[in-house]
């Protein structure tokens, strides 16, 4: 039985345990893989990057024992020891002395299966059929969704004044220059500022800035593009910009986490010493 394992170096990674077995499948997406690999190489390699992994992974063999002419850690290997279809440019280092790591110069494709081959005679005498190591893995497919709230004045004493708040979720890893890029917003005809305000864990945060409401109801048109992405999905949303004057209830969502509640979102900001009770 296959045991996968996760790295996570900074960069997100996956790999694969090698089992004794009479033979081992890699799996990528939950398709089976036309690569069988040879159970001998259990006595030499331990695990491998293998599967679905992010864009921004290194990629990693590890050996079943120590090499003992091997650099200190963190070291840049002198030997050629990768191939790539199709090509990955970069460098591969010690992280120990059983651990050799490919950082490659640029982020990979999205999307994309890879095949590997790792030069083990280089490193240790081996039998013939065990000189070379072969091996795959596929970057994730991206996709993103987007999210967003309602409008909100910057300051309590100045309705007119205004933000939106909307996030961006992708599968994977984005490039922050890239990310920006997706979102636009239109009031009245009037391109308002969009702002990353922040990125983790694949979620990204934006701010839309200048929205004015006025004596008449308005729409901010929000549009977003996946092509800088990589992605082809685009799509857009009008938001009501009330009037000054309404005060209604413009949104109300349920949610199930932490606990249930329902949460209420209203055309102006209510007071701090409201009694909410019933």
């Amino acid at each position: 039985m296959t045991k996968l394992s996760n790295f996570y170096p900074m960069k997100k990674l996956f790999f694969l345990l090698i089992p004794v077995l009479l033979g081992i499948f890699l799996f990528s997406n939950c398709k089976k893989s036309k690569l069988v690999i040879d159970p001998g190489f259990s006595e030499h390699i331990t695990a491998f990057t293998s599967g679905e992994i992010s864009v921004a992974s290194y990629i990693r063999i590890e050996l079943s024992q120590e090499v003992e002419d091997a650099a200190e850690n963190n070291t840049e290997v002198k030997e050629d020891l990768f191939d790539f279809s199709p090509n990955i440019k970069g460098k591969a280092y010690w992280i120990d002395k059983k651990t050799i790591e490919f950082r490659p110069d640029n982020w990979l494709t999205a999307g994309k299966s890879y095949s590997g081959e790792f030069f083990l005679k280089k490193i240790k005498k081996v039998d013939s059929k065990f000189k070379v190591f072969k091996f795959e893995f596929s970057t994730i497919k991206q996709s993103f969704s987007v999210s967003i709230d309602g409008y909100e004045p910057y300051q309590i004493e100045n309705l007119r004044n205004n933000k939106i708040s909307c996030f961006v979720l992708t599968a994977d890893m984005v490039a922050e220059k890239e990310i920006q890029k997706i979102i636009t917003a239109i009031q009245d005809g009037r391109n308002l500022p969009v702002t990353l305000v922040q990125a983790e864990n694949n979620k990204y945060s934006f701010q839309i800035d200048s929205i004015i409401r006025g004596e008449k109801e308005s729409k901010v048109n929000i549009s977003w593009d996946g092509n800088p992405i990589g992605v082809n999905d685009k799509s857009s949303e009008s938001l009501i910009i009330h009037s000054i004057f309404d005060f209604l209830v413009i949104e109300a969502k349920p949610y199930q986490e932490p606990n249930q509640h329902i949460e209420i979102r209203f055309s102006d900001p209510l007071d701090k010493n409201q009694n909410l009770n019933g």
